[in-house]
């Protein structure tokens, strides 16, 4: 199969650029399912008696994330080892692909529950901030759902490219809520210095952990995917017939 006027090699982008570049960040993000592993097992060896209810979120964080890491390493494995010689199959999508989106919403939602029944459990006076949260976790969700349903529905890059612009929904959606959520216990943390050294110090290492685990720590979760997506469907590559990954199963 051939495009008119030429060969797919004549149209189709740097390998290095999209692949090669997917590639790369499956290796880093193996990178970091391993700390990820570490990271468990070390919790369910440490506290075994914490309640069942925070136990059962790590569980099931540490399992999307398994099931990403998966989709990751087979889609590597399909464009750049079952496919490399077949540039057809370059152009067209795989399920692993579509199936990104969907599963890392499902990872960012349950950290950020997390963080929304913490701030619930702090005082009333937060039930705005718990509000808007759970307002901004909604539209996340919906809007993942929205796009990839979309993923398979449109089955040419050029029609993508047309409603590309939908990706930045959710990814605006998740930056608002971990802005909302990290600002606001971070703001608790800081109006509950006492002015005693010890008591301040612990209280500034809560803050440096609560900006590690809640806005840079999901953020690069997102952008993570984000470039995936972003590589299989550069837009400077109009020409391209049919759209990479079905699309750019992408949030």
């Amino acid at each position: 199969m051939s495009t008119p006027g030429g060969s797919h090699s004549d149209t189709l982008p740097p390998i290095t650029e999209t692949f090669g570049a997917i590639l790369l960040g499956t290796f880093v993000g193996l990178i970091l399912y391993g700390l990820n592993v570490h990271q468990t097992i070390r919790y369910l060896r440490n506290f075994p008696h914490d309640v069942q209810r925070l136990k059962s979120m790590v569980i099931i964080v540490f399992i999307v994330d398994t099931f990403h890491s998966v989709f990751g390493v087979h889609m590597c494995y399909y464009y750049l080892v079952m496919n490399a010689f077949h540039e057809d199959a370059l152009l067209d999508g795989v399920w692993s692909i579509r199936l990104l989106a969907p599963f890392t919403m499902m990872m960012v939602l349950v950290v950020h529950g997390f963080y929304v029944r913490r701030l619930y459990k702090i005082g009333p006076q937060f039930k705005a901030v718990v509000i808007v949260a759970l307002c901004l976790m909604l539209g996340e969700a919906a809007s993942t759902m929205v796009i990839t349903v979309e993923t398979y529905m449109i089955p040419t890059f050029s029609e993508w490219t047309r409603h590309g612009w939908l990706t930045a929904i959710p990814f605006g959606f998740s930056l608002a809520a971990d802005v909302v959520l990290s600002s606001t216990l971070i703001l608790i943390l800081h109006t509950s210095r006492t002015g005693m050294r010890r008591t301040d110090s612990i209280i500034n290492v809560l803050i440096v952990y609560t900006i590690n685990t809640g806005l840079l720590t999901r953020q690069s979760l997102d952008h993570r995917t984000s470039s995936t997506l972003r590589s299989i469907c550069p837009p400077q590559n109009p020409q391209l017939e049919t759209c990479p990954g079905a699309a750019c199963a992408g949030r």
